[in-house]
């Protein structure tokens, strides 16, 4: 039987940790030395490797989401799936990120890392590795992560744990499959197409996230709107309320309105969505003209206002793009 052919995408993280001479955790220096850890992987798979960086995911740039974006797209003809590893700090908006840069993607983009670096001796990084290369094998069309147990639309998961074997959710939407003796894909999942994928990779960086706390100043907003900002994602509190009483934030969203710099409302609870239209504090922000983060995810949400403004800066464009499913990030009504 013909061995898959996957791209391996080296981006980081604990996974990717071994240790040095100085018996501290240091990035693995050659991927072949990362790979050869786990002998099983080339009994399974025809793996190929490609070095992205070697940073702790918090200091992931929107260049590396170009990168690995761009690496894909230019060999999606030449392998039957795609794995990357990464930190799993950030793992979800890099995810979700490449979600959005690759339009019409036909074959698997599998994420996945480890809590534990593959060196040390009760490490997760072995069978997720393992487990994602099998994932990147299957009838899928899509980016995902796989961990622990779970596979997860990548625009739709949030890490939840930071020392759980299970450390991410998808708390708005189904898991696309379950890891147990046997890998299986539920009927969510979107499957493999001759489609070759669009590129669109181009991300603008100035984006900020501001929640929603009680007492807060607008000011504080106004500052924003006054720093070079591209685009704002509010967390509301509830159904996407925003304050309208003693420290209003409407005159603020009208504001940047005015500037032509989107706000979008996503909500700070782990389930439900925004209705804008359902309190009093919703419709003066809806009617300021902040847009709708819908069901999405932070994660899902802000990479998306970033990849949006990368492609225009027309505020009735962004709003559209926002507003639409581009990669199963959001539930369509």
């Amino acid at each position: 039987m013909k061995k898959p052919k996957i791209l391996l995408l080296f981006a980081g993280g604990t996974i990717a940790m071994v240790n040095n001479l100085e018996n501290t955790l240091a990035p693995a220096p050659y991927a072949e030395e990362f790979t050869n850890l786990i002998p099983e992987l080339n009994d399974h798979f025809n793996i190929d490797s490609q070095f992205i960086t070697s940073v702790d995911s918090t200091n992931i740039q929107i260049t590396h989401w170009e990168k690995i974006a761009t690496i894909i797209e230019a060999n999606i003809s030449n392998y039957d799936g795609f794995v990357v590893t990464h930190g799993t700090d950030t793992m979800s908006f890099t995810s979700s990120a490449v979600s959005y840069a690759l339009q019409d993607l036909g074959k698997p983009v599998v994420f996945t890392g480890a809590q534990l670096p593959i060196s040390h001796w009760r490490t997760d990084a072995k069978l997720n590795l393992i487990n994602a290369m099998a994932v990147a094998s299957m009838n899928l069309g899509e980016v995902v992560i796989a961990f622990g147990s779970k596979i997860l639309r990548a625009n739709r998961s949030t890490k939840q744990s930071e020392s759980d074997f299970s450390a991410f959710v998808s708390n708005k939407y189904p898991f696309i499959g379950n890891i147990k003796s046997e890998i299986t894909l539920n009927s969510f999942h979107k499957p493999r197409s001759n489609k070759k994928p669009t590129l669109k990779a181009n991300f603008d960086e100035n984006v900020v996230v501001l929640p929603i706390i009680p007492g807060l100043n607008p000011k504080h907003f106004d500052a924003l709107l006054n720093s070079g900002v591209s685009g704002i994602v509010i967390t509301a509190v509830g159904a996407g309320n925003i304050p309208n009483g003693a420290k209003t934030l409407t005159p603020s969203l009208v504001k940047a309105t005015e500037m032509g710099i989107p706000v979008v409302i996503a909500t700070q609870c782990n389930q439900g969505t925004v209705h804008m239209n359902l309190y009093e504090t919703g419709v003066a922000a809806f009617d300021s003209g902040a847009i709708s983060g819908q069901d999405m995810t932070l994660e899902a949400a802000t990479t998306k206002l970033m990849w949006a403004l990368g492609q225009t800066k027309d505020l009735n464009q962004i709003r559209e793009i926002m507003e639409k499913n581009i990669a199963g990030e959001l539930t369509v009504k």
